[in-house]
């Protein structure tokens, strides 16, 4: 098995779970969690991305990886930028809302102000997998001359 074919694999592996495995958290909101729990568009992205790398890799057609592998990452920063504008959107609602009025949730809002969005171990599997797959697409591949 060359090296190549070894990465693209591994980083094939690394997205499908990925896939299954919660990517990130937002406080209150609870995660953005695997396709098994929600079947999200996001999450059926990174899927279908992961399978693809996966089938390409398999075939040896390692010039796909490079779209894969990119597309995952774009994935993963469009979730973690999604997550945290979310986040954003909640506090200025609450701060709004909740404070003009003198009633605040009972610890609510320095939950929303203490906890950031955080990327979870599916996420950091997602951009692991993402890497090597894209170093698959990358490595140059041995020409043996016969003269």
């Amino acid at each position: 098995m060359n090296r190549k074919y070894g990465l693209g694999l591994i980083g094939s592996i690394l997205l499908i779970i990925a896939g299954f495995s919660v990517i990130v958290r937002v406080p209150v909101l609870g995660g953005i969690e695997g396709y098994l729990h929600t079947g999200s568009g996001s999450v059926t992205i990174v899927m279908i991305l992961a399978i693809t790398s996966l089938i390409f890799t398999l075939k040896k057609k390692y010039k796909v990886l490079w779209f894969t592998g990119i597309a995952s990452l774009l994935t993963e920063l469009l979730l973690y930028v999604y997550a945290a504008t979310v986040l954003s959107k909640m506090r200025a609602h609450l701060e709004a809302e909740y404070l003009l009025n003198n009633h605040p949730p009972e610890g609510l809002l320095e939950s929303l102000t203490m906890h950031p969005v955080e990327v979870l171990f599916g996420g950091i599997l997602l951009a692991i997998g993402a890497i090597l797959t894209i170093f698959a697409a990358a490595i140059k591949s041995k020409r043996h001359n016969i003269h």
